[in-house]
C-alpha cells in the first residue's frame, strides 16, 4: 500500500526510477492508506486501509464518493446502502431506486414509486397492519342483528372491511349480493341457513318469503 503526488521530478536515473515505483506502486495499491491521498486527482479511486472504505474523487476534485466496503475479514465487497439505482445513459437518467432499507410506515403508506430494499421484518410489519386494518375477523364481532332484519330487504355493507353474514329463515329463500345494487347473485338458500362474505360497499338481501329465525353478521 502506497500513495504518490503522481507527478515525476526532473531527477538523477536512480532517483527517477524509484519515483517511478513508487508512483507505480500507488496505482497498483489504489492509492491505499489510512487517509486520502494528500495530492488527490479527479476521478481518482483510492482505498483507506484502516476502515476497508474504497473512494472515488469527484469531477470537481473537492470531495470524496464512498463507493462501498472491501471486508478483508470476510473477502466481500459490500455497496452503501445509499446507492442509487438509474435509468438512463450519460446526458439523460432518472432515477428508479436505492439500495436503502425502506421503513414499514412507507410500505403501508405505498405512494413512494422507486424501488428499495426490503426487510422481512418491516414487510411483516406492513402486511400486519394492512390486514388488522382491513381483513375480515379483525377487529370484528359477531353480533345478532334478528331484530333489524326482514326478508326482501336491502342492505348495504359500509363498515369499511367485508363481513361475514348467517341467515337462517322458516322458508326456503335466497341470499343474494350485488356490487351496485341492480344485478344480484344468488349464494345460497335459507332454508338451513347459509353463509356468505359481503365486500364493502355490496348490496345484500334475502328474497322471497318468509320470516327470520335469526340473522347474525361478523362486523
Amino acid at each position: 500500500m502506497s500513495q504518490h503526488d503522481m507527478d515525476i521530478a526532473n531527477q538523477a536515473a536512480a532517483d527517477l526510477r524509484a519515483d517511478l515505483n513508487n508512483a507505480l506502486q500507488a496505482l497498483a495499491s489504489t492509492s491505499s492508506g489510512t487517509s486520502a491521498p494528500t495530492t488527490p486527482y479527479a476521478n481518482q479511486f483510492w482505498y483507506e486501509t484502516d476502515t476497508g472504505y474504497l473512494y472515488f474523487r469527484n469531477e470537481a476534485n473537492s470531495a470524496n464518493i464512498l463507493v462501498g466496503l472491501m471486508n478483508q475479514s470476510t473477502n466481500y465487497f459490500n455497496i452503501h446502502q445509499q446507492a442509487r439505482v438509474f435509468d438512463g445513459n450519460e446526458s439523460s437518467y432518472t432515477e428508479i431506486g436505492s439500495l436503502q432499507r425502506v421503513a414499514s410506515s412507507s410500505l403501508i403508506s405505498g405512494t413512494d414509486t422507486k424501488g428499495f430494499l426490503i426487510s422481512p421484518a418491516n414487510f411483516k410489519t406492513a402486511v400486519d397492519a394492512l390486514v388488522a386494518g382491513t381483513g375480515i375477523g379483525n377487529s370484528q364481532t359477531w353480533q345478532d342483528v334478528s331484530s333489524s332484519r326482514a326478508v326482501s330487504t336491502v342492505y348495504q355493507n359500509t363498515t369499511g372491511k367485508p363481513i361475514q353474514v348467517n341467515v337462517d329463515t322458516d322458508a326456503d329463500v335466497v341470499l343474494q349480493v350485488s356490487s351496485d345494487n341492480s344485478t344480484y347473485i344468488s349464494v345460497g338458500t335459507t332454508l338451513n341457513g347459509v353463509s356468505a362474505i359481503i365486500p364493502n360497499n355490496h348490496y345484500y338481501k334475502v328474497n322471497g318469503s318468509g320470516t327470520v329465525g335469526y340473522w347474525a353478521e361478523l362486523r
